[in-house]
């Protein structure tokens, strides 16, 4: 008995399935599959099922770009968020602080976790946003390099203050505040 195939059929057969996943990027595993896990490896195993790091692909949740920038603002609420509060009622004291003393500095856990520095008299500091280095480094573990555009918004919104500069500092604690 001879089997015909359409071209709709043929077309059907050799679907491709892509998967906008690489060696590096984050997704989410483990048994209720919410743990962050990097990709070290993607291949297949015997059975011809596409793996991540030796467990089948349907062991995985892969994170959209608009769940892994919620899952960014989420922490960086919960664990970047300064110790004494922030947000719209705050907008002009930050911005009365920058005019008088040049900057100000945020602090997480009684540490500062970044400072900003605006204008003080004659000297422009090019509204920059200046992120202590062990908080660059937990971020940049966390989520690689998509934190920091995330970052900057973030910080704006709640802050009130116009960053024009990110970097992450040379660990210095510059005293505003």
């Amino acid at each position: 008995m001879k089997i015909i195939i359409t071209e709709d059929q043929y077309g059907q057969l050799t679907e491709m399935i892509k998967l906008d996943i690489k060696v590096g990027d984050t997704i989410m595993g483990g048994k209720f599959k919410n743990k962050k896990v990097v990709v070290k490896t993607i291949g297949k195993n015997d059975k011809g099922d596409i793996t991540i790091n030796g467990k089948p692909l349907l062991r995985f949740r892969i994170i959209t770009e608009s769940k892994y920038e919620e899952v960014i603002l989420n922490y960086l609420d919960k664990a970047v968020y300064p110790d004494y509060g922030w947000g719209p009622e705050l907008h002009e004291f930050y911005k009365d602080e920058v005019d008088e003393y040049g900057g100000h500095d945020f602090y997480i856990n009684y540490g500062v976790g970044y400072s900003y520095l605006g204008a003080y008299g004659e000297y422009e500091y090019m509204y920059l946003l200046l992120i202590q280095p062990w908080l660059g480094e937990q971020l940049n573990s966390l989520f690689g390099s998509r934190w920091k555009p995330i970052f900057k918004e973030w910080f704006e919104k709640n802050s009130g203050l116009e960053v024009r500069k990110m970097e992450i500092g040379s660990g210095w604690d510059i005293g505003y505040s």
